[in-house]
Formats: C-alpha cells, sequence, structure tokens
C-alpha cells in the first residue's frame, strides 16, 4: 500500500501477477488487510512496515490467509487457507490470467464475468480436491491422480 497524491493504493507487480490465480488473490488479501488496519488506525507492522505484528496476524487469519512467524519480518507470510481455495474455485476465479506484455501492458484473459471478456459457460476448473476417508486430509492436484494417504494408508477420494 503507497500513498500516491492524496490517495492510497495496493500495488502488485507484474512477477506477482505471473503466479497461480490462489496466490495472486492470496497477495491481494495480504494488501487488503493493510489497508483495513489502516483505516481503522490499527497499526499492524513496524521497523518502517516491514515487521508484520500480532495484530496483522489476527486480521489476515480472519479473511482466509495462513500465516507463518519469520525472524526478519514477523508475521509476514501469508499463503491461501482451504477455505480461501474453496472461495477462488466455487466464484470461478481460476480462469483468470493476470500477466504482463511488455509490448501492449497488461492484458487480462480468461472467462467468465470476471475476465472483461463478454460472459461464457466457464471452464471446469483444473484444480481437483482429493480427501482422506478416514483422517480427512485434503490436498489439491492440477489434474487427476491416484493418491493415498500414507498416514491410513487409504486412498484418497476425489471430492466436488
Amino acid at each position: 500500500m503507497s500513498k500516491i497524491g492524496g490517495t492510497y493504493e495496493i500495488n502488485i507487480g507484474a512477477g506477482t501477477l505471473s503466479r497461480p490465480i490462489e496466490n495472486v488473490v492470496a497477495t491481494l488479501l495480504h494488501e487488503m488487510v493493510h489497508y483495513y488496519n489502516y483505516e481503522r488506525g490499527v497499526q499492524d507492522c513496524s521497523r518502517g512496515n516491514t515487521y508484520h505484528n500480532r495484530k496483522f496476524k489476527a486480521e489476515a487469519e480472519k479473511r482466509g490467509l495462513a500465516v507463518e512467524h519469520s525472524d526478519r519480518y514477523g508475521w509476514s507470510h501469508t499463503y491461501p487457507t482451504e477455505a480461501l481455495l474453496d472461495f477462488v474455485i466455487e466464484n470461478g476465479l481460476t480462469d483468470i490470467l493476470l500477466n504482463r506484455n511488455e509490448e501492449s501492458g497488461f492484458q487480462i484473459t480468461g472467462t467468465g464475468p470476471h475476465s472483461g471478456a463478454p460472459f461464457t459457460t466457464p471452464k471446469k476448473c483444473s484444480t481437483r480436491k482429493y480427501v482422506c476417508p478416514c483422517c480427512g486430509m485434503s490436498i489439491r492436484a492440477t489434474r487427476e491422480v491416484r493418491i493415498a494417504c500414507m498416514d491410513c494408508d487409504e486412498q484418497m477420494l476425489a471430492v466436488a
């Protein structure tokens, strides 16, 4: 989050936009938590806005981010939880591709109402979720796989 003139904006670099959409969503949500805290007068960082404190962690976790601690940056390492991944899939956000084309600027492509293109029926998401029928552990895969839970010695089942 940076101040431009009299307003604040969230900047996400081209390198971040070239990652999978669930990581882009997690990064955007991370930055939105900072803005949420700022609007409420909550200081969530110190050390020149690089060290994330427990106030940041609490708000980020309320919004579907998992947060890990770093000695250098505090509670700054965020990644999407299963609930956030489910939100991305359920809302058809997996077909959005954001990238930078050096010749023509940014391109936003994909299907559905989130892409900026005329609405078409979205393709089925390529991400699949598998769950162990015994312990409930889950994983995600980008293609159909046969996988077993090594703790329970059971084949994991695909879930819709």
